[in-house]
């Protein structure tokens, strides 16, 4: 019975061991470059990096980063949504407040030019049933249109979606 027990500790010791290196292998920090030095070897790494992502596909709505100035800008706005021109005729920005819970903010989907003078931004309601914070915040997208419009003249933007079964708002856009 002392045999059985003496291999089966060594067993288990040896398979501890085995384990231990494996995971240093596994989580080592010497790669190229890890000594502060710069390395002409390229490195992997297995998560996305948000700037190593895809650009948005032509058309696609375009998240503002939370340091834009004009998010804290919009902060005092009267009103939302706030629809300015990012690049006058062909992109808008759209701004909206609500709760600082990302899950409770509505979903740009894109602006559709209408007429000489009418724009509709559609975005889609959050859905379910949701626990949103009451703490008020700002996001915005800049938002391309699908063909260009004329930025001399006062633009009807119409706001859809934002809230379940809300009417939808009509923005005037002046040049």
């Amino acid at each position: 019975m002392t045999t059985i027990t003496r291999t089966t500790r060594t067993a288990l010791a040896v398979l501890a061991a085995a384990g231990l290196a494996l995971t240093a292998a596994c989580s080592s920090t010497t790669s190229p470059g890890a000594s502060g030095e710069p390395s002409d070897e390229p490195t992997s790494s297995t998560s996305p990096s948000p700037i190593d992502s895809a650009p948005p596909a032509a058309g696609d709505p375009t998240a503002i980063p939370d340091d834009d100035p004009r998010l804290s800008d919009a902060m005092g706005a009267p009103s939302f949504p706030v629809v300015e021109w990012a690049e006058a005729g062909t992109t808008l920005t759209v701004l909206i407040g609500g709760s600082g819970s990302a899950a409770c903010v509505p979903t740009p989907v894109g602006a559709t030019v209408e007429g000489d003078t009418a724009i509709t931004v559609e975005f889609t309601p959050p859905s379910g049933d949701l626990m949103c914070t009451a703490d008020f915040r700002v996001y915005g997208w800049e938002i391309p249109l699908t063909e260009g419009v004329d930025a001399t003249q006062t633009v009807e933007v119409t706001v859809e979606g934002l809230q379940e079964g809300a009417e939808p708002t009509v923005v005037p856009l002046a040049p």
